[in-house]
């Protein structure tokens, strides 16, 4: 049984058997603690180089990446502690939760808190005790220390706090007394650890001690935020005094008038509510900075989020832990902004509302709307409220609710971000995303502890999936699910995988807790052009999409679809990612699919499709020139239609930014062009993405695409499409080392060719055939086909062409021990590609001439070559990066660093994993060799 605890709660390591280790570096150490956050879920490779840069990373911050996770692969072998795995979402530290100390830390509070008060104090001990010094300790970067540590410091100080209240509650005043003395100077504004001190010291016999803290902490309240203390702070100082402590709810606030009716109109809080802490970290920084300032105006925070993410039980929750700082009480009013009836509150029946909540008689109320404003803001002028007005349509439906002078704080919640508020009134602007897989897993957890004392992974990470992090969506599914008790995972039924099904779990029989019926609230507020472009948003093939995709499914230019966008992103149904791409929540995206289905007629549908299939074959056409604008079979393609628009880029690093993010769209607009036969030739977009797919490895999608593509081809009957699509996946299939197959399509492509009497196409079959039969030891056939892809090239004058046919014939002349002629065509070819300006052509050129002087005897000049090579193709071309890491390692082992060899390797590995099996159980296999030649030396 592994028995190793990992620890974030402090110094960052694991323990073992009693004996602690940590990672060697600040950054492995940073990787491992945030991978122990979420233990068993992968963790993106972007998040890895936040928590280690922040928002400034590195140019090469990916490749490190890479080596941190390799270093401490070798770590947890080391010890036996983990696996951690690799996937193409990212990264992920297979190991329980409760072999962490965080998480340890959380389930006995968990169970603190279910258990009565004898067992609680005992298991809030064990939780504190998981705790060693401050979280992430000696981690590198700020990230981690920024936006983890003030919650989870959060969380221990409530802890101690509880705790301490059920220490006093048995009579173990002491015990609290020594627990807080130290803290409560470093907390000094925390009231209930002041109240909870203050209590132990009056009733351990140190009353003076107790009245001498009230009164510090008063001056410090006073002059530091201008409020006095609150209820609880000054009924444990009345009990010291002596004072009877009264009973009665209003007494608590303290009223700042006499005879004032306080308002307490803020609905409970809701049962299991969970995570929030940074949200909630950041509205409590406004109201401190607020109270420790001199305003001039009430504190207004705008919580604004898509329907069903939780704004309003974050706006309640947070009032009420807030609520003694003002002591006139609270208003609370829903303004129906997005509802069933479609009929929000106007502004004049809203203070008509509000009026009356402040005890004006109704005959008192006046007519006029501007008379009501007055009224209302003068009964406000010297208060201090909290006003809540939830789900708000409009900046209008507001605006005449918000207190003219200082002292209070508004809440607002909206689905629409109010913009002209925002400018215009100061508002404090806090958005609202679904919940993080992590906490959606608690609620989870939390809801169902009646029913299941366990839950499989599966059925849990399934509802965490389905939902995605949706609190709306969660409770919904989770409250069938407690309705179905005796069988609990039968609600997740496979359907649910679908768009056009997936809402239709979200339902419990009414408006107000139908998933579909509150995303249809947000449809409706919306301009005709953007209800348009939301439901032609269904067809899309995935939930993220471009402005350009955008326009070209609306049919419009970019202006346009850029303001329909903004005011999609405004009404959270959508989500701004940066640099014009924009992304929907894949159930609010379920039901653009839905919407799709039934609110769009079958033209509209040909004609959107058609135009975004335009978008992604002519963008990906631009994007593809720039990669490789050399040595390319020709393709040719009507121009865009109308109404398509076509991404512009800059240079080759702006187009593989785009090939990287628009890769999985891609390939299901391959498939859609293959299925349903449409306008753009099937072969002609697996053409157009190519280059990209295989310079970074992506060679089974390389291989599905052109699969599609020949089945199109073959239906049509024509030369040149069969003839581009058999090399295609040939190449692709070389790769994947399914040689045979590979040669068969080779040779097919080349016949076809050869009778379309098509030179570039003859020439570039040529040059994968010497490839496919090098990759199987048959240099001499290798060199063959150089040869013959050299001659073809020169005879129509295809410079580019010649130049890598020259670096071939130089590759296979030395691997057959001829290396003068070897070096002599390399060193031609690599003066050629710089004059054209091939940068990745003069990188596999500088790779060949590597190999001729390791050849040679010549180590230290291969290294150099090799290492410029690497350079140029460092995150361009991750197949043969791949492949000159493992040829260099060879060479740096004959300089004499065995060290840097096995390195070399392991980088080598890492790329080669991700890229080709074949080639990764090559070097495998290698590495061991070198490793087990390594020890015996040693």
């Amino acid at each position: 049984m592994n028995d190793a605890r990992f620890r974030v709660l402090g110094p960052i390591g694991l323990s073992r058997g009693g004996v602690v280790d940590r990672p060697s570096t600040p950054q492995q150490r940073t990787v491992l603690a945030t991978l122990l956050l979420t233990p068993g879920h992968v963790v993106s490779a972007g998040k890895l180089v936040t928590a280690l840069w922040g928002e400034n990373p590195p140019s090469a911050a990916r490749n490190s990446i890479q080596v941190q996770i390799s270093r401490l692969r070798q770590f947890l072998k080391q010890h036996d502690a983990a696996e951690l795995t690799t996937s193409s979402s990212g990264y992920a530290l297979v190991a329980e939760p409760e072999s962490v100390d965080l998480h340890r830390f959380r389930q006995f509070v968990r169970a603190a808190q279910a258990a009565g008060p004898a067992t609680a104090a005992g298991l809030l001990e064990c939780a504190l005790n998981e705790w060693s010094g401050l979280p992430f300790a000696d981690a590198a970067g700020d990230w981690l220390a920024n936006t983890m540590v003030p919650a989870l410091e959060e969380e221990r100080l409530a802890a101690v706090e509880s705790l301490a209240e059920l220490d006093l509650e048995a009579g173990r005043y002491e015990h609290v007394v020594l627990a807080l003395t130290p803290l409560h100077p470093h907390h000094p504004l925390r009231e209930r650890m002041a109240a909870l001190l203050l209590t132990a010291l009056h009733r351990s016999g140190r009353r003076a001690d107790a009245l001498r803290l009230y009164r510090r902490v008063r001056e410090q309240f006073v002059a530091e935020l201008g409020l006095e203390p609150g209820a609880e702070l000054q009924r444990a100082h009345l009990e010291a005094l002596g004072c009877e402590t009264g009973t009665d709810r209003r007494s608590d606030a303290s009223p700042s008038q006499p005879g004032w009716e306080v308002p307490c109109q803020l609905p409970p809080d809701v049962e299991h509510f969970t995570g929030r802490w940074a949200e909630t970290a950041q509205l409590q920084s406004h109201l401190d900075a607020f109270s420790s300032g001199d305003a001039g105006s009430p504190l207004i925070c705008l919580i604004a989020g898509m329907g069903g993410v939780g704004k309003s039980a974050l706006a309640v929750r947070w009032c009420l832990a807030n609520r003694r700082r003002f002591p006139d009480g609270q208003l609370h009013l829903d303004l129906r902004g997005f509802g069933p009836d479609d009929a929000p509150v106007t502004p004049g029946d809203a203070l008509r509302t509000m009026l009356e909540s402040l005890g004006v008689p109704a005959t008192r109320i006046p007519a006029t709307f501007d008379a009501r404003v007055g009224m209302f803001r003068g009964l406000l002028a010297d208060r201090r409220m909290i006003i809540v007005l939830d789900n708000a349509r409009d900046s209008e439906q507001v605006r005449s609710l918000i207190p003219g002078s200082p002292g209070s704080l508004v809440v607002i919640t909206s689905r629409n971000v109010l913009p002209d508020l925002v400018v215009g009134y100061a508002v404090r602007l806090v958005t609202l995303d679904p919940l993080t897989a992590e906490h959606a897993g608690e609620l989870i957890i939390r809801r169902l502890a009646d029913i299941a004392t366990t839950l499989e992974q599966a059925t849990l990470q399934k509802i965490i999936d389905v939902c995605g992090g949706l609190p709306l969506a969660l409770n919904i599914v989770l409250a069938r699910m407690v309705a179905h008790a005796h069988d609990p995972a039968s609600v997740m039924s496979d359907d649910l995988a679908r768009p056009e099904h997936r809402l239709e779990a979200f339902s419990l029989g009414e408006d107000r807790s139908d998933l579909e019926a509150v995303f249809s609230w947000s449809l409706r507020s919306l301009t005709p052009d953007a209800g348009r472009l939301f439901r032609l948003l269904g067809l899309h093939v995935n939930p993220e999409i471009t402005l350009a995709a955008a326009a070209s499914l609306l049919g419009t230019d970019l202006s346009r679809a850029r303001r329909v966008m903004s005011e999609l992103v405004r009404s959270h149904l959508i989500s701004s990612l940066g640099q014009d791409r924009f992304g929907a929540h894949d159930l609010v995206w379920a039901y653009a699919c839905g919407l799709a289905v039934t609110e769009i007629g079958p033209a509209g549908k040909d004609a959107a499709r058609r135009r975004v299939l335009d978008h992604y074959l002519h963008s990906a056409m631009r994007g593809d020139l720039l990669l490789n604008p050399f040595f390319q079979i020709p393709l040719s393609v009507p121009v865009p239609g109308e109404g398509v628009a076509v991404c512009e880029f800059t240079d080759s690093e702006a187009a593989t930014r785009w090939f990287h993010a628009e890769r999985r769209v891609l390939i299901s607009a391959v498939e859609e062009s293959a299925g349903a036969g449409a306008n753009v030739p099937t072969w002609q977009f697996a053409r157009a993405v190519r280059t990209y797919f295989y310079r970074y490895g992506r060679l089974p999608e390389q291989a599905r695409i052109h699969e599609l593509a020949l089945t199109a081809a073959l239906r049509g009957g024509e030369d040149l499409p069969r003839a581009y699509s058999h090399f295609g996946l040939g190449q692709a299939l070389n790769r994947l080392g399914r040689f045979a197959e590979s040669r068969d399509h080779l040779e097919r492509a080349l016949a076809l060719y050869r009778d379309a009497d098509e030179a570039v196409g003859m020439a570039v079959v040529e040059t994968e055939l010497s490839v496919l039969s090098g990759q199987q030891g048959e240099n001499e056939e290798a060199l063959a086909h150089s040869l013959e892809a050299l001659r073809v090239c020169r005879l129509i004058g295809h410079r580019a062409g010649e130049a890598m046919a020259l670096n071939n014939v130089g590759w296979y002349s030395a691997q057959l021990g001829d290396l003068a002629t070897a070096r002599d065509h390399c060193a031609q070819a690599h003066m050629l590609l710089e004059r054209l300006g091939d940068a990745m052509g003069a990188a596999a050129a500088l790779d060949s001439l590597a190999f001729v002087h390791r050849s040679l005897g010549e180590p230290d000049q291969a290294v150099v070559y090799y290492q410029q090579a690497l350079r140029m193709r460092a995150g361009h071309e991750l197949i043969y990066e791949a492949e000159t890491l493992a040829q260099m390692a060879e060479a740096q082992l004959l300089a004499g660093s065995s060290d840097a060899a096995l390195e070399s390797l392991g980088r080598a590995l890492i790329l080669f994993r991700n890229i080709s099996p074949a080639d990764a159980s090559r070097i495998e296999t290698r590495l061991a060799e070198l490793e087990a030649e390594c020890d015996r030396r040693s």
